[in-house]
């Protein structure tokens, strides 16, 4: 745990970019508490997206600079509103929770998902080895280096001819390399900090915000999301895994006060502490555009929970009989959301095949995966798993609006799983579930944005029947018995929530993160030579070499330049021929010429294991051992730095 002292100044400055900017301005807003603290994630993601966006076109590089002032503008905007329109922004007194309760419950749902995701990273310094990491990594290196973080430009890594402008979501990548640049860690280090800092401060406030949204304030309640928020492998644990899914994981973070904040404009929920509607709205307005700046796929969650509860929102205002007038409005927003919902359900649906994932088991196999909390063939998380269910048929027979409608959202969550994994007619689950690539995991990781809120409905009715009927009735609340049987209770629901299912998660978590010969992406010796790249080459040398193979990431971890940033880019003649010929170089050749317009001069040779078990043969990176073409420079085990000598170049 010792290697982990230096990364604690990097994950505190993790936590600010991600909490500050957010809190000043839902503080400036009249937002207190655990409205404020949960507010904070999601408002900040949306200044760091309009940052991102903004910095460019008045020339300002990516440092702090453009997100302060973002924040100082989001603080005036909040001011102006909520003093010129008092009424509709005045704040009720709410009903304590206790204070003492609320940090706690905050602060051991963040210290159980902290050492959660050390374990599975081992070291701060070790990356995620997976297919989408190279990319990630990668952009927020480019970031670095262009001091631009716009979603406009940073696609411009892997599109080395193309001069048209391209949309790519990069709010996690500006995040990373903020923290990077701050700190001066690498960006790997930087990565891991920001990782921690969302999954361990954003989402268990989320989630327990959406939680008292829907099933009222308590301090067991509170208690018990706290404790559950650390207890699904299916998020955040598997999102850090899978993938790996580093943005789609931000913006699952921040996705449970987005739905609490429409259903508090639809009137559905609690609007406390606010009088009226106005400061939600505002609220819902600050983070919607960071969900769909981080990824889209969160936005679409939330685009399709807010249509349902639209729906149930109109349904309820019929029921009262309204005026004409009213029914008309209503009807003619409704109408008006639903074609504006369905021609983005269409626009940000991503282009796909069909079968790019196949189903791959049977829909009662799916639901039971469902039930049970297992999706993705993981261990069954048992104690939430039961309570997830009891909590479901304790909140439907209440007959509440707000518990039947997070039924309803549980049900069809999970009914999007099931359809992911399962359904035959491939093209209708591209229909219905394309927006989420067909890719189960990341359907998987939605359903326990409402699973614990519900799971924690169980908790606090089998605690009420233990004080009130059961062995502890004889406990007076606020005594010290009381107290030591509720610390006793915590104890016990989190050793029972942290046993069996979450060890096999983050031990099979670990096996893309801590290196070995057998590693799917860089090998301990890869990964040193890589290290001592900017000992061997010069500050301007651009390596070739198989990005499949690991060697794309000498980009990200050093800085040096690499010819394939990705394992998909945009090819040109030039790399083609490199690619093709490289250990044919001679004076005159083409593949010479090729090599100067490109400023190659080295080729790392990391054999021939790539990600995901794929082959992507490249002619001219092989043999180079026996090649005239090239010399050995550095050697560490298998992996190899050649330079290009057959050009003659000096």
């Amino acid at each position: 745990m010792t290697d982990w002292i230096p990364a604690v100044a990097p994950i505190l400055v993790a936590a600010a970019v991600l909490i500050v900017p957010g809190y000043a301005a839902v503080r400036v807003l009249g937002f207190r508490g655990l409205h404020a603290w949960a507010f904070a994630g999601p408002v900040s993601v949306t200044i760091l997206a309009a940052a991102s966006l903004i910095s460019p076109l008045i020339g300002l590089p990516w440092t702090l600079v453009g997100p302060a002032l973002v924040t100082v503008a989001a603080c005036a905007v909040a001011a102006i509103l909520r003093f010129s329109l008092r009424s509709r922004f005045a704040m009720l007194g709410l009903q304590p929770i206790g204070r003492g309760v609320l940090a706690a419950a905050l602060a051991i749902g963040g210290a159980l998902i902290t050492v959660q995701f050390v374990l599975i990273v081992g070291d701060p310094e070790n990356i995620s080895q997976t297919f989408d990491n190279i990319f990630h990594l990668n952009a927020a290196r480019y970031i670095l280096d262009t001091q631009n973080a716009s979603p406009l430009s940073v696609s411009q890594l892997t599109r080395t001819q193309s001069t048209g402008i391209t949309f790519y979501p990069a709010v996690w990548h500006a995040a990373v390399a903020l923290v990077a640049e701050v700190t001066g860690v690498s960006v790997g280090v930087a990565s891991n900090a920001v990782m921690i800092a969302a999954g361990a401060l954003i989402w268990p406030a989320g989630v327990m915000l959406l939680g008292i949204a829907l099933f009222g304030r308590s301090r067991a309640f509170t208690m018990a999301v706290g404790i559950l928020s650390a207890a699904a492998p299916a998020f955040p644990i598997l999102m850090i895994d899978y993938g790996v899914l580093f943005p789609y994981f931000l913006s699952l973070c921040a996705l449970p006060v987005t739905i609490a904040a429409s259903l508090a404009t639809l009137g559905l929920i609690d609007r406390s502490p606010s009088r009226g509607v106005a400061p939600w709205l505002v609220v819902l307005v600050a983070t919607v555009p960071g969900l769909l700046m981080v990824h889209p796929a969160a936005f679409m969650a939330w685009l399709l929970l807010t249509a349902v509860a639209a729906i149930v929102a109109y349904v309820l205002l019929l029921r009262r009989r309204p005026g004409r007038r009213t029914v008309w409005l209503a009807s003619g927003s409704l109408a008006a959301a639903g074609v504006i919902g369905l021609l983005l359900w269409r626009a940000l649906r991503p282009g796909i095949p069909e079968d790019i994932w196949y189903p791959s088991q049977t829909p009662g196999q799916a639901i039971g995966e469902a039930l049970t909390m297992s999706m993705e063939r993981g261990q069954i998380p048992i104690v939430l798993a039961i309570a997830v269910l009891a909590g479901a048929i304790i909140a439907w027979r209440g007959r509440s609006t707000r518990g039947r409608l997070a039924v309803g959202f549980l049900v069809l969550l999970m009914a999007l799983f099931v359809t992911a994994t399962s359904m035959q007619w491939l093209w209708l689950r591209k229909i219905i579930v394309g927006a989420w690539y067909v890719n189960s995991p990341r359907l998987a990781a939605l359903i326990p944005i409402i699973a614990i809120p519900l799971a924690a409905v169980a908790i606090v009715a089998l605690w009420r029947w233990f004080v009130g009927r059961g062995p502890g009735r004889r406990a007076t609340p606020g005594t010290a018995p009381y107290i030591s049987l509720a610390a006793g209770a915590s104890i016990a629901l989190i050793l029972a929530t942290q046993l069996i299912a979450i060890p096999a998660a983050i031990e099979k978590a670990r096996l893309m993160y801590i290196p070995t010969d057998a590693s799917p992406l860089l090998t301990p010796d890869e990964r040193a030579l890589i290290d001592m790249l900017p000992t061997l080459v010069p500050d301007d040398a651009v390596i070739a070499g198989n990005p499949g193979t690991g060697t794309a990431m000498a980009y990200a971890l050093t800085g040096v330049k690499v010819l394939h940033p990705g394992v998909v880019i945009e090819m040109t003649d030039d790399i083609t021929l490199i690619d093709d010929e490289a250990n044919d170089a001679e004076p005159g050749s083409a593949v010479c010429d090729a090599l100067e317009r490109t400023g190659v001069d080295y080729v790392l040779d990391f054999g021939t294991q790539e990600i995901n078990g794929e082959s992507h043969p490249y002619p001219g990176f092989q043999n180079l051992g026996r090649s005239s073409a090239a010399e050995l420079v550095e050697r560490v085990g298998d992996a190899k730095l050649f330079r290009i000598v057959g050009c003659d170049r000096g």
